[in-house]
């Protein structure tokens, strides 16, 4: 789960991600357990592509930060990613 206390951390990663990647993040927001990005994509680049850059990133970024704690059978919460195959959004579980 996304804690409230690391969130805008986490959504100013996925920011520079994107801008690292030549696109313009127009909104980002979530719940606890997803985050909406609305990005303004170049076609220098396929959308699985800066997903794949996004989820890699954000994910190794959390494990070093530790943010995720290991839940009642000792193994660590993994993050999961969804993504909704529109134009305009894209939908990341955890």
């Amino acid at each position: 789960m996304i804690q409230i206390k690391w969130r805008d951390e986490l959504y100013k990663y996925i920011t520079g991600i994107v801008q690292n990647n030549n696109h313009k993040l127009i909104a980002i927001n979530g719940m606890p357990d997803h985050i909406h990005l609305l990005i303004g994509m170049r076609p220098i680049q396929s959308v699985s592509d800066l997903l794949q850059d996004i989820k890699g990133g954000s994910s190794k970024w959390i494990n070093e930060k530790k943010f995720l704690r290991p839940n009642s059978n000792g193994r660590k919460d993994l993050v999961r990613f969804l993504m909704e195959n529109h134009r305009s959004k894209m939908l990341f579980r955890t």
